[in-house]
Order: structure tokens, then C-alpha cells, then sequence
């Protein structure tokens, strides 16, 4: 698999800041793991410790050919490149009232995904004070649609009109 393919297939797996976080994780266990001399049974148990759909999908991109020391920097070379590419995705900071279920999550991630890019990821923040709605921050932009505002601007309305009768 080629290294632009492989950073899309994984880039459509990864929604949240959090699971890119995972998977930096395993590419450091992987790289710390898979240039140690190690035999068939060995290596295949370094893909163990990968999540499922990673793990295949570097099986398919490195072991196609025998493991050798020549490989091994390539594959190297590949993962530093991967991850190199992995810290250019967009980030949108996504705050909530709730703690979404994977259901929300996928609706979030294919909306941000469809509609800003496919290397955009959440940053996905649970804040209960802000009542309901979402803030959102994306491009240094911070756009604050909260039913917190909206009470705060309500409250603000109410009190003026309480202070002007009290004058």
C-alpha cells in the first residue's frame, strides 16, 4: 500500500483527537517493537498489540515482503512520515453538555468530515455549563452556540428591564 493511501485509509478511521492520540501511541510501540530482531511469530504478535483495522492495514503495507534490516529502515521511514502526516490534520474543537454515545460521535465526525475535510478530526470536550448547545472552535475561530448564551443574554434583558423599574 502506498504511503498516501495508507494515511487516507487511516485518517478515515480516525474521528476524535483521542483516537489519533491511540494511534500515535501504537506507532511508537509498533516502531519501538518491529526493528527489535525478532522471528515470523514474533513479528506477528508486534501487530497484536495494534487495534484491529491498524493492525491489517499495516500487515498489508509491510509485511507483504520477508522482514530485513534493508525494510525495516523503509518501514521506519514510513511511520515517521505517517505520523509526520497525521499531526497535519485539522482539529475542530467540538464542547458539549453531554457525554455523546458512538452513535453521536459517528454523525459528528461524518457532518465534520463531509463538510469541512476528510483529514479533520474533533477535539471532543464535555462541559455540563453550558446547558446545551455546542461550542465550537475551528480555525481560531470560536463560535459559541450554547443555551448558556442565550439564558445569559435573557437574564441580561430581564434585569435591565427590573433596574429600569426600580429607578
Amino acid at each position: 500500500m502506498q504511503d498516501s493511501a495508507l494515511f487516507d485509509h487511516i485518517t478515515e478511521k480516525i474521528r476524535l483527537k483521542s483516537e489519533m492520540t491511540a494511534v500515535f501511541i501504537c506507532l511508537e510501540d509498533f516502531t519501538s517493537n518491529f526493528f527489535a530482531p525478532k522471528n515470523d511469530d514474533e513479528m506477528q504478535r508486534v501487530f497484536d498489540n495494534l487495534p484491529p483495522a491498524l493492525a491489517q492495514v499495516m500487515k498489508d503495507s509491510y509485511l507483504q515482503e520477508p522482514v530485513t534490516h534493508e525494510n525495516q529502515s523503509l518501514v521506519h521511514k514510513h511511520v515517521e512520515d505517517l505520523k509526520d502526516k497525521l499531526r497535519t490534520l485539522r482539529v475542530v474543537q467540538l464542547t458539549l453538555a453531554f457525554q455523546p454515545n458512538e452513535e453521536a460521535i459517528a454523525i459528528f465526525s461524518d457532518w465534520v468530515k463531509k463538510n469541512i475535510t476528510v483529514d479533520t478530526i474533533i477535539d471532543l470536550q464535555f462541559d455540563k455549563t453550558i446547558v446545551g448547545g455546542a461550542l465550537l472552535i475551528a480555525d481560531g475561530q470560536y463560535k459559541d452556540y450554547s443555551v448558556r448564551k442565550k439564558l445569559a443574554g435573557r437574564f441580561q434583558i430581564q434585569r435591565d428591564e427590573i433596574v429600569g423599574l426600580l429607578s
